[in-house]
């Protein structure tokens, strides 16, 4: 089955100063990135003004992956979510196989 039509669960999720809005937008993103990054990406960052629909939502933010760990059924991720030099969520994730 193509990865995007794994399921994907957010883990744990830490914020620091965001609406519930920019939360739910930036999680939208993240498990946007962890449905569609190669699995040859092992770090990668992103600017949300680069994505059409995250630059209306949540305008201005960095977003910093990583892969965690990849085994043949699951592969764990987490972001970190910068504006303004600040850091304002971390977040873990998975999606299997």
């Amino acid at each position: 089955m193509m990865a995007n039509l794994k399921p994907v669960d957010i883990i744990d999720v830490v914020e620091y100063n965001v609406t519930k809005e920019e939360r739910e937008h930036l999680l939208d993103v993240f498990e946007y990135l962890m449905r569609y990054t190669t699995s040859i990406v092992k770090k990668a960052e992103f600017e949300t003004n680069d994505f059409a629909d995250a630059k209306k939502t949540v305008p201005n933010y960095t977003i910093n992956l990583e892969r965690i760990s990849r085994t043949d059924k699951l592969t764990q991720w987490k972001i970190c979510c910068i504006k303004d030099l600040d850091i304002k969520m971390h977040a873990m994730g998975q999606i299997g196989y």
